[in-house]
């Protein structure tokens, strides 16, 4: 699925209700400023005011009065602007610090829990498809309705939340079909565009708090008349801002639920171009429709997110405020000949055994010792820690099927990302392995190379190496799987890794990271795909932490990042494609772009050409808008695949800064095995949907 296409023909779709969501408040903003100008007697030395048609033609509004009605437009302008931007700072905190306020609970990543161990694999099989690392899978587990979302404002602090209905109610195709729909929302924008409409929103809100303000109780406004009519005044200017706010917010909702439906469909649509399986999507669907629609929460605070949920959270008793379409309206999407017929969902487990509040979240084998006894699933087969039938024909290079001992090498690895230090581990290991091998192949001896790494650290970074209790011998235990595995995917092996990395904390994460700066230091020839991972990780741990702003996708013209487009094409044509004519090549790329004018941006000659200036040249770029980041990644691609080929290597670098850029970017190997499927029958109703 192209995710940028796709996302620009939602935006297509939805453009109108935004231009008229920002047309209402600006309408809003005008009349009120003419309301408060009523107020200007007051200011003049008028008193015992009268309201009629003279003073108003007369008093009110007039040309002298001109510079007043600007300042009160002024007022209200920037009143609701920074009440806009306040709401703005409280709703950017991040995927999990939003899902946690709701109640929700994190899934460990090495629970044992049948359930939990199936979506914990259902959200890495998402995140692989679509080229971003694995976000961490959180659970309302008190909630027996069939619902998830998805909350945060990039993919690099999104989070997955499903209810214990979802979990419970939902066989594998069904619940990934439900996962599929809200990682859609995670890559076509929605959680950023919902965060705009709610700052919009909430600066109407800001005008009925002004008329709130202004209107006393009503013993004070008999008082108000007793004294003069000035009390008057301000009671009718309050009374009037409070209906125009009031106005102003029930059209706003009717535009934010209207938009929000939409993006619905894209969902739903790209949910089944996910899992090309109509009875995933449709099949959970079904089940939501025989269970009469249940799928509202009991949980507090959900106005601001319930327009990300897979289903309508919260009851709206008129259609036009309700966040999602008609069940009916969805399955006739992606079953064009569905005749009313709905599915009886599995059975809900009659005790809640996904969290032991005695014994804590770590202790999944006694959660999983209860689900045994109390529950109807108990005989469900536990799924591996990951899908080795989906990760073989992607990490292996090659395609080679591995040796049984290989594939239990293979296994223990992917096992050992679950934890925090052995997927630090694991990242010291892939880069010293790189380092090496590329000097003296896969013949080398883990202890010794570990050894001689440490020996050349300075005091600081082995102060900090050492202080690590037990890293030194997992990076041993990772190199030599790595060792025995031979060729490997090692972006996707990171990727894997990064939710257990996120468990990091603040302190461990800057050691991490000067760590892993000395490692990456350490042959004394730094590579773009070594500048464009140690930037990856720095990038999605910072996000995480909250020690770093995603940088907003503002600029919307290439003329801006010449300078970025100049390097960055410049490496790929020197170092990556190694063309005869490199020049061709970059003129080739850039013409994608639409830039022509190549003499006022030369190729850059490759002794000039500096890694990590081309790492923070990828960190501008993420400013890009999000069309624009889809032009650059395809003609990324158009020109490592000039030649006709497409080695891993070029593809391992391209996905690489694809994630520097958050954007998303399938992998051409899984691509590729998508392509051979049947197409996917969503696809005429997706496309005439948005």
């Amino acid at each position: 699925m192209d995710f940028f296409g796709a996302q620009d023909k939602a935006r297509s779709r939805t453009r109108w209700l935004v231009f008229w969501y920002v047309m209402i408040l600006l309408f809003i903003s005008v009349l009120s400023s003419l309301v408060l100008m009523l107020l200007i007697p007051l200011f003049t030395g008028a008193h015992g005011i009268r309201l009629d048609s003279q003073f108003l033609a007369g008093s009110v509004y007039t040309l002298d009065n001109w510079p007043i009605l600007l300042g009160m437009s002024a007022f209200i302008f920037f009143g609701a602007a920074l009440s806009s931007y306040l709401k703005g700072r409280e709703l950017s905190k991040g995927g999990a610090a939003v899902t946690v306020q709701l109640g929700a609970r994190l899934v460990p990543q090495n629970s044992s829990h049948p359930l939990q161990r199936r979506a914990l694999n259902i959200v890495q099989e998402m995140a692989i498809a679509a080229n971003m690392p694995v976000p961490q899978l959180y659970l309302l587990a008190e909630e027996t309705s069939i619902n998830a979302f998805a909350a945060g404002l990039y993919p690099s602090d999104a989070v997955i939340t499903v209810t214990r209905g979802a979990l419970e109610r939902l066989n594998r195709d069904q619940l990934q079909g439900v996962i599929g729909h809200e990682f859609s929302h995670i890559l076509n924008g929605d959680m950023r565009l919902n965060l705009r409409l709610i700052m919009l929103l909430h600066g109407i809100e800001f005008i009925g708090s002004v008329g709130r303000f202004l209107s006393p109780s009503r013993r004070r406004f008999h008082s108000s008349r007793k004294g003069n009519r000035s009390g008057g005044v301000i009671v009718l200017v309050g009374l009037l801002l409070r209906v125009l706010g009031w106005f102003g917010e029930i059209f706003s909702r009717l535009l934010q639920a209207g938009i929000s439906r939409q993006r619905e469909f894209l969902a739903d649509a790209s949910s089944l171009q996910f899992t090309r399986n109509p009875d995933g999507i449709g099949g959970a669907l079904k089940v939501l429709a025989h269970a009469q629609g249940r799928s509202y929460l009991k949980t507090d605070n959900l106005e601001e997110v319930a327009h990300l949920f897979f289903a309508q959270a919260l009851f709206k008793r008129f259609k036009w405020y309700a966040t999602h379409p008609p069940l009916e309206e969805r399955l006739q999407r992606i079953y064009p000949n569905w005749n009313g017929e709905t599915l009886e969902g599995l059975p809900l487990h009659e005790t809640n055994t996904h969290f032991d509040t005695e014994q804590g979240d770590d202790d999944s084998s006694q959660a999983t010792a209860n689900a045994s006894t109390a529950n109807p699933l108990a005989d469900l087969r536990l799924e591996s820690v990951h899908n080795l039938a989906l990760l073989l024909p992607l990490l292996i290079q090659g395609g080679k099927e591995p040796e049984p001992a290989q594939k239990t090498q293979l296994e223990a690895l992917l096992a050992s990302l679950n934890e925090p230090l052995d997927s630090m581990a694991l990242v010291f290991a892939v880069l010293l392995a790189r380092q090496y091998g590329a000097l003296h192949g896969n013949d080398y001896s883990a202890p010794a190379l570990v050894a001689d790494f440490a020996a050349q650290l300075n005091s600081t970074n082995k102060q900090q190496w050492t202080a690590i209790e037990g890293l030194e011998p997992l990076v041993i235990q990772q190199l030599q799987r790595l060792q025995s595995l031979g060729q490997l995917n090692r972006l996707l092996l990171i990727e894997l890794g990064m939710p257990a990395l996120k468990a990091l904390s603040e302190v461990q994460y800057r050691q991490f990271a000067e760590l892993l700066e000395a490692t990456v230091k350490f042959d004394r020839q730094v590579t773009l795909f070594e500048t464009a991972l140690l930037g990856l990780i720095n990038h999605y741990l910072q996000a995480n932490l909250g020690l770093k702003k995603v940088a907003a996708s503002r600029i919307r013209r290439w003329r801006i990042v010449q300078p970025e487009l100049q390097l960055l094409f410049s490496y790929m044509s020197r170092r990556i494609a190694l063309s005869a004519v490199p020049e061709n090549d970059y003129r080739h790329a850039l013409s994608l772009l639409g830039i022509h004018d190549i003499d006022s941006m030369p190729l850059i000659a490759s002794e000039q050409l500096d890694e990590q200036q081309v790492q923070r040249a990828v960190n501008r770029l993420q400013q890009l808008d999000w069309a624009l980041k889809g032009e650059l990644l395809k003609a990324m691609v158009a020109m490592v695949e000039k030649d006709g080929v497409l080695t891993e290597a070029e593809e391992e670098l391209i996905l690489a800064i694809a994630l520097n850029l958050e954007a998303p970017l399938p992998r051409f190997t899984l691509q590729t095995t998508l392509e051979q499927q049947p197409p996917s029958p969503f696809a005429s109703a997706s496309s005439s949907s948005q």
